[in-house]
């Protein structure tokens, strides 16, 4: 009954842990995501602030294992892994800063399940994927 943002938090990432186990291997779909998430806040935590609002993962890697699956996720840590490569043999250092904040702000927030998040997601990783400073074929 103490509502304070480290305790949702708390709540958020418990309920997210509970389903991402529960269905680790394929996922849920998209569409019912929130809807679990909902029903593990009213059955596990019952507090009356997640009446309030829908509250989601608020994890992007966990956001891909309920959703997807494991396969989504390891094919996005590929990706992410992918352009961790391609940015530090090309040497940019801040192509390397920026994905490094987002890969850290993807802990803590879902930024590729809104529209202006896939956009700064994209423009970031094609500046990555299209830099003209990477001369060796990966």
């Amino acid at each position: 009954y103490n509502y304070n943002s480290t305790n949702v938090r708390t709540g958020i990432y418990y309920c997210s842990g509970i389903v991402a186990r529960d269905n680790w291997l394929f996922g849920l779909g998209v569409g019912d995501i929130q809807e679990n998430l909902s029903k593990c806040y009213d059955q596990k935590i019952g507090a009356k602030i997640y009446q309030w609002k829908d509250y989601n993962s608020h994890n992007q890697y966990l956001f891909f294992l309920i959703s997807s699956g494991i396969m989504a996720l390891f094919s996005f840590c590929c990706f992410l892994f992918y352009c961790f490569r391609k940015v530090i043999i090309s040497r940019s250092s801040h192509l390397f800063y920026a994905l490094t904040v987002i890969c850290i702000v993807m802990l803590t927030e879902n930024i590729i399940s809104r529209s202006d998040g896939v956009l700064f997601f994209g423009l970031c990783a094609s500046l990555i994927l299209l830099s003209s400073k990477n001369k060796i074929e990966i």
